[in-house]
């Protein structure tokens, strides 16, 4: 029987209240209750994200393309919240004040830890590519504005995005595309500096990550157990419901994951776990059996897996594979039997070499590293010298970055040796001019090629991360044909890269720019060769 209270509603709270719809842990029926006899909670719209506040009295989730949302039918999301009513349900569903809904997809992710202030994620989901994550923190009682928070190095490829905090306020799980990804999406995270900044998101490994989609990750009040969404093989359906133990403190060795089995998990869509500390119900949505798209569903919290006891972090973690024996189930009252662990990675390659700043300063970085012929892709901090282990040689993309330089980016052949690559990297000053590589458009036109969007986000992400920066962009271009039409071109690839730069949020206030046509060479346009390099975009720092 489905409960849908659009119809024998009575029927369903009567079996409700008499237990005959209990739900005794994971081994429940596939049909578990809606939250609330409130018949606007479950719609034929989307509905999904469920985030239950610390003290358990609200439930926040995000709706899609409902007619009342600030965009309208065509609103990906606003946000929405349900207030606790009696037995244990949620009630009097209204949508959030305009402070946080907007045009675009808006959805609450998470809390402070003492619950006083929510973070809100903020997204354009026509976009391809991020280069700011669009979270904000703002007080929970909608009393004053969002304010933008920021997540060192951000970068997400794939159109979609999820991030949730975790109910210590301090660790945020991120579902994104990027440069250390080992499929489509895959599960990162980062945590709260002191300054309110959050850390550069980090690759959770090859224990969870597959070449398959991870995504809605949900991170435990012990801080160790994880709940995820995938499509891998295994499951019941499109996307199941699996959980994991953190092993180490390197957040990189996972006890091996396991579905939570067809008391959750469906034919349909299962994602967006969500276990509040309060409470004896945790949340999730399914598309299976539901009244539109997707909706909110509720299972009694299953016990917390015994984990084992965290193991030291080793000093130095590179390009691991996981030894998790595969058969491995997440609960073990008794020791395993022994079982013969993967042998460990033998590196063809090593990379070494120093992150340096052209000032004579120490510059504190990373250094991420992803083969363009094969699947390997990790990152290394750098302080002043770095060294990681590659399993082939070929061809490798090498970032640089670090607080206060310009990042550099390059390509490199690695041959089976030791090699060393050092990284000058030059400082952020005013008069600072960088050549935009990568930077491409149609022949004789101003139309910017699709693989100019890596290029351009990083210097997104230089401006987002550097807020009282101004620059000036320049255009160039060799000196064949007509000086008016050069000077034209160069204009107008000026505007294009500026017009891309004002899309991804940057202020216009702090973006100029002109062009000069082939007036400023930097090499001879005697021959095919040299006069490529005066065919350019540039930026010049303005202000710092």
């Amino acid at each position: 029987m489905k409960c849908s209270f659009s119809k024998h509603t009575s029927f369903c709270l009567a079996a409700l209240a008499a237990g005959l719809l209990s739900l005794p842990g994971l081994a429940q029926s596939r049909k578990t209750p809606i939250l609330s006899a409130d018949t606007s909670l479950n719609t034929r719209y989307n509905e999904y994200k469920p985030v239950v506040s610390p003290d358990g009295q609200k439930l926040f989730f995000g709706r899609s393309n409902h007619p009342s949302s600030a965009g309208g039918r065509g609103d990906r999301a606003d946000a929405w919240v349900a207030v606790a009513t009696t037995g244990d349900l949620f009630g009097n569903v209204q949508r959030l004040t305009s402070l946080i809904n907007s045009p675009q997809a808006d959805v609450v992710v998470g809390f402070t830890e003492d619950g006083r202030q929510l973070y809100l994620m903020r997204n354009d989901l026509q976009s391809t590519s991020k280069a700011d994550a669009g979270l904000y923190l703002m007080p929970a009682d909608g009393s004053g504005s969002p304010k933008p928070v920021s997540i060192t190095y951000f970068f997400n490829k794939a159109k979609h995005q999820d991030i949730t905090i975790a109910p210590d306020g301090q660790t945020m799980l991120i579902a994104m595309e990027s440069y250390i990804t080992h499929g489509l999406e895959d599960l990162y995270v980062s945590f709260r500096q002191q300054d309110g900044r959050w850390s550069e998101p980090m690759n959770l490994g090859q224990d969870i990550n597959t070449p398959m989609q991870e995504m809605s990750a949900f991170l435990a009040a012990d801080g160790r157990t994880l709940y995820f969404s995938s499509n891998r093989p295994g499951g019941q359906g499109s996307m199941d419901i699996w959980v994991s133990t953190r092993l180490d403190n390197s957040w990189k060795r996972w006890s091996n994951p396991q579905n939570l089995g067809a008391g959750i998990n469906t034919p349909g869509a299962e994602n967006y776990y969500f276990a509040p500390e309060t409470g004896q119900w945790s949340y999730y949505t399914t598309t299976q059996n539901s009244e539109g798209f997707g909706d909110i569903r509720r299972v009694r919290k299953p016990e917390t897996p015994k984990a084992p006891e965290l193991e030291e972090t080793p000093e130095v973690i590179v390009a691991q594979v996981p030894t998790e024996p595969q058969s491995a189930p997440i609960e073990q009252p008794t020791s395993p039997e022994p079982v013969q662990e993967a042998a460990p990675l033998e590196p063809a390659v090593t990379l070494r070499g120093q992150v340096r700043g052209k000032d004579g300063k120490q510059a504190f970085g990373k250094v991420l590293v992803r083969s363009i012929e094969h699947s390997f892709q990790d990152s290394v901090s750098a302080s002043s010298s770095y060294s990681i282990a590659l399993p082939e040689a070929g061809q490798y993309r090498l970032v640089a970055k670090a607080k206060g330089y310009l990042p550099v980016d390059t390509l490199v052949q690695l041959p089976n040796a030791v090699t060393q690559i050092n990284f000058d990297l030059r400082p952020l000053t005013v008069g600072s001019t960088v050549r935009m590589e990568n930077v491409m458009f149609q022949q004789s036109t101003a139309v910017l090629l699709e693989q100019s969007s890596t290029a351009l986000d990083q210097v997104v992400q230089l401006l987002r991360e550097n807020p009282g920066m101004e620059i000036m962009i320049t255009g160039h271009t060799d000196n064949q044909g007509s000086s008016k039409a050069n000077l034209k071109l160069s204009q107008d690839r000026v505007e294009a890269v500026r017009s891309y730069l004002l899309s991804r949020g940057i202020d216009a206030k702090r973006i100029q720019g002109k062009g000069f046509g082939g007036t400023r060479p930097v090499a001879s346009n005697a021959n095919p060769e040299t006069r490529q390099l005066n065919r350019r975009v540039e930026f010049t720092i303005l202000k710092q």
